[in-house]
């Protein structure tokens, strides 16, 4: 299992948001109105940005898409059960 943070350096988007909560129904966290976490398997993180349309000129403007391999800070308790949840899966 593998969690990823999608970054929208553009700011909120709409069809950004749409698309996480298509793609990621039950597996998405979002954290703010330009950043989601998502829990995907056995793909990398080129492969999240096609399976969300994440493309140059594409409808979703400018993302970053990155696979988190350890992470650490302050944040919402509702962030850290959430991946502790997704990363126990």
């Amino acid at each position: 299992m593998a969690v990823f943070v999608i970054l929208n350096v553009s700011g909120p988007n709409a069809a950004l948001a749409a698309k996480v909560a298509e793609v990621y129904p039950n597996d998405n966290f979002h954290l703010n109105p330009s950043t989601w976490f998502v829990k995907d398997e056995g793909v990398t993180a080129a492969q999240v940005c096609e399976k969300l349309g994440i493309v140059v000129d594409g409808p979703v403007g400018s993302v970053v898409v990155v696979k988190i391999e350890d992470y650490f800070g302050v944040a919402s308790k509702a962030l850290w059960d959430w991946l502790l949840l997704k990363r126990a899966s």
